[in-house]
C-alpha cells in the first residue's frame, strides 16, 4: 500500500498506475490517507490512462475529438460539438488534461447559463460529458469528471408573446400583397395561429393526418422535425389531436386536393417541406412581424383559446404539454381579464344555484300546504 508517514507527522497517500504515481496526497491521519486511497485505485482499476496522454493540454485532445468524432456522429451534433468547445475558457483549455477538475466544468456551465438559453446549455453539458467520455476510453482520463457536474437549476420563463387579432389581419394583408408565394404563407400563418401546433409539426403534418371524419375535423399530430433535423416524436414524446377550427377547413381541404395521403399538407407542392429560412426571406418577417417570432403564432391560438373558454386541461391537450403548469403560464399572462371572466362564470352559477333553492324551497311549502 502506498501510504507512508512523512518527517513533519502527516501522512501521505500515492496512487499508481502502470507504474507511474498518478496521484498523491496527504492528510492529517492515516485512517483519511486509507480511506482516500483505496477510492481512488478503485478508479484506476483496469483503466487504460496512460500519464503521458493524462498531460496533454484540454484544446489539443478537443482536436482530436472532433476529427474522431466527425465519421461517428450526425453533422449537426458535430457542429454541436464544436460551438460546445470553442465557449470553454483559454485559460481552461490550455490545461492538462488530467489536472481539470468537476469544480472547473461547473464554473463553465454557470457562467453560460448567464448569456445562454438553459436547453442550449444542456446541449453543450451533453457535449462535455461525450468529451470526456471519449477520454477516459482513450486513456487520457481515468474519469469521466462530467458525471459529478450537476446542470445548474434556473426557473426558465418563456417569453409569451401572442399576435393580437389586429396584428394578424395587418400580416395577411401584407402577404396576400406578395403574389402567389405570400398567399401560400398567408394560408400557413393562419393555420398556425388557429391551431397552435409548432413549426416542426406544420412540417412533418402530412395529408392522412386530416381527419375530417367523426366528431368534429381534427389534426393528428404524429411527428416533428425541426429544420435540419430527422424526423421524430412531438416535444412530448406522444401523439396528440387538434381541432381544425371552421376558419382554416377551407384552406386544409385546398391543400388536400390532388394528393397523396403520404404528401406533406402544408406544401406548395405536397413534396417541399416548409423551411424558416425561406419563410423569413420571401416574407421579409423583419420588416411585417413587429419583432414577433414564428413561435408566436402557437401563443396566439392558445391565448385565443383561453379568452373562448375552453377549459385549460383541454387547451394542455391540445398544446401537447407534459405539465398543466407549463398551460398555466397563459393564465398568467392574460391576468386579470381571466380572474374577471372566471369569476363572473362563478358568481352567474352562484346566483343560478341560490335561484334553483329558492324555487325548490317554494315548491316544497307548496307541496307541503
Amino acid at each position: 500500500m502506498s501510504i507512508r508517514k512523512r518527517a513533519n507527522g502527516k501522512w501521505q497517500a500515492q496512487v499508481f498506475a502502470r507504474h507511474e504515481m498518478v496521484k498523491s496526497k496527504t492528510f492529517d491521519t492515516k485512517t483519511e490517507a486509507q480511506q482516500w486511497f483505496s477510492t481512488e485505485v478503485l478508479k484506476y482499476k483496469g483503466s487504460s490512462y496512460n500519464s503521458r496522454k493524462g498531460a496533454i493540454p484540454l484544446r489539443t485532445v478537443i482536436e482530436l475529438w472532433l476529427a474522431d468524432r466527425k465519421d461517428s456522429v450526425a453533422e449537426t451534433s458535430l457542429g454541436s460539438d464544436r460551438v460546445a468547445t470553442s465557449l470553454l475558457p483559454s485559460k481552461l483549455v490550455s490545461l492538462q488534461i488530467r489536472k481539470i477538475e468537476p469544480a472547473d466544468m461547473q464554473l463553465v456551465l454557470r457562467s453560460l447559463l448567464k448569456t445562454r438559453q438553459p436547453s442550449s446549455v444542456k446541449r453543450y453539458s451533453n457535449s462535455y460529458k461525450a468529451l470526456f467520455k471519449w477520454c477516459v476510453k482513450r486513456g487520457y482520463r481515468v474519469d469521466n469528471l462530467m458525471d459529478s457536474v450537476d446542470l445548474p437549476k434556473i426557473e426558465y420563463v418563456p417569453r409569451i408573446r401572442p399576435f393580437d387579432q389586429v396584428e394578424l389581419r395587418g400580416l395577411h394583408i401584407r402577404l396576400r400583397q406578395s403574389g402567389e408565394v405570400g398567399e401560400f404563407y398567408r394560408d400557413v400563418v393562419q393555420v398556425l395561429s388557429s391551431s397552435g401546433i409548432r413549426w416542426g409539426e406544420a412540417r412533418s403534418l402530412r395529408v392522412e393526418d386530416v381527419l375530417l371524419e367523426g366528431v368534429y375535423p381534427r389534426f393528428h399530430i404524429r411527428h416533428s422535425q425541426s429544420d435540419g433535423y430527422t424526423e421524430k416524436s412531438p416535444k412530448s414524446g406522444k401523439g396528440r389531436y387538434v381541432p381544425i377550427s371552421p376558419e382554416i377547413l377551407g384552406i386544409v381541404e385546398k391543400y388536400m386536393q390532388d394528393r397523396s395521403k403520404e404528401d406533406y399538407l402544408l406544401s406548395r407542392d405536397g413534396t417541399a417541406q416548409l423551411n424558416a429560412s425561406n419563410f423569413r426571406r420571401d416574407t421579409e418577417w423583419k420588416q411585417i412581424s413587429g419583432g414577433h417570432t414564428i413561435h408566436d403564432f402557437r401563443h396566439s391560438a392558445a391565448v385565443n383559446w383561453i379568452q373562448a373558454g375552453v377549459p385549460i386541461t383541454t387547451i394542455k391537450a391540445w398544446l401537447g404539454h407534459a405539465n398543466i403548469q407549463t398551460t398555466m403560464r397563459y393564465l398568467e399572462y392574460l391576468g386579470m381579464d381571466v380572474d374577471v371572466s372566471a369569476y363572473q362564470r362563478l358568481s352567474a352559477g352562484q346566483l343560478q344555484d341560490k335561484t334553483e333553492n329558492k324555487e325548490g324551497e317554494k315548491a316544497k311549502t307548496e307541496n307541503e300546504e
